[in-house]
Parts: C-alpha cells; structure tokens; sequence
C-alpha cells in the first residue's frame, strides 16, 4: 500500500513539474520539439530521485541510463498535453509501460 502511494505521490510531482516547465524549445534547423529543454531536464529529475529512494544502494551507472531510457520512451510516445490530463490509472499504465521498457530484469543488472 505504502509502495502504491508512493507512486501515487511521485506521479503527481511529475505532472507538477511538467507543467511548471511547459515551454517549448526549438532547435536551429529541427522541428519543434514536443517537450522542452526544461521539462526533459525534470523528467529526468523526477526519474532519478524517485529511483535513488527505492533503491538508495544503486551507483549512477544503473540508475542514469533507466531514466535516459524513461525519458526517451515519454519524449517518443507520449505529448506535454496528454501528460498534463493523465488520470490516475493511466500513470499507473505509464509507470507499468517504463518498468517494463527500461528498469533492470535481474539483480545483476542492479549492480
């Protein structure tokens, strides 16, 4: 129950911190990019401190390529917009989306 408010908690920051930094960036020759400089960089914040609290013994080079990966698979599928509305089944959706996408299979992977 306690893991499940976490993640209750920790998504509801997420969506807080996306739209505190909804701006979008544009690059010099590139489309604009759905998430911004800004957002990118807190998705990414979010993903770390929320990864270091469950598994406050895992060195950076585990825990920085699981929320590259998180944040790759947002920026790829999902829109600032749609992020801003998710309810709260759908963050659970999203949450089973990244585990299964990015977190490490075994405990020699958390090493």
């Amino acid at each position: 129950m306690k893991e499940h408010a976490l993640h209750f908690i920790l998504l509801c920051l997420f969506v807080i911190f996306v739209y505190a930094g909804y701006m979008q960036a544009t690059v010099y020759g590139q489309e604009k990019s759905k998430f911004s400089t800004r957002q990118t960089r807190e998705l990414w914040q979010v993903c770390s401190v929320s990864f270091r609290s469950k598994h406050p013994g895992v060195s950076q080079s585990v825990y920085f390529p699981v929320c590259d990966c998180y944040v790759d698979h947002i920026r790829a599928n999902y829109e600032p917009e749609v992020m801003d509305s998710m309810k709260p089944e759908e963050y659970i959706k999203l949450s089973q989306e990244l585990k299964n996408e990015c977190n490490p299979k075994t405990p020699e992977e958390l090493i």
